[in-house]
C-alpha cells in the first residue's frame, strides 16, 4: 500500500500529502509554538479594537462635555 504522505527532501519535519499537494508539519514543538503566537496575534487584535472602541467613546464624551461648557458659558 503506497503512503499518503511524501517526505520532502531536505527537511526532517515536512511531507506532502500526495491527494491534496498540502505541505505538513509534524514538528509537535514547532506546531505548538505557531499555536501560541496565533492566540497571542488574536489577543492582540482584540485588545487593540477594544482600546479603539474606548477612544472613539471617550472623543463622543469629550464632544458633549465641550457642549455643556459651551451652553453654560452662554
Amino acid at each position: 500500500m503506497k503512503s499518503r504522505y511524501k517526505e520532502i527532501e531536505g527537511s526532517a519535519y515536512l511531507q506532502k500529502d500526495v491527494l491534496s499537494g498540502a505541505i505538513i508539519n509534524t514538528n509537535e514543538k514547532e506546531i505548538e509554538r505557531a499555536r501560541i503566537r496565533k492566540k497571542q496575534k488574536m489577543k492582540r487584535k482584540e485588545e487593540e479594537a477594544k482600546l479603539k472602541t474606548e477612544v472613539v467613546q471617550l472623543r463622543s464624551d469629550i464632544a458633549a462635555l465641550t457642549q455643556l461648557v459651551k451652553e453654560m458659558v452662554e
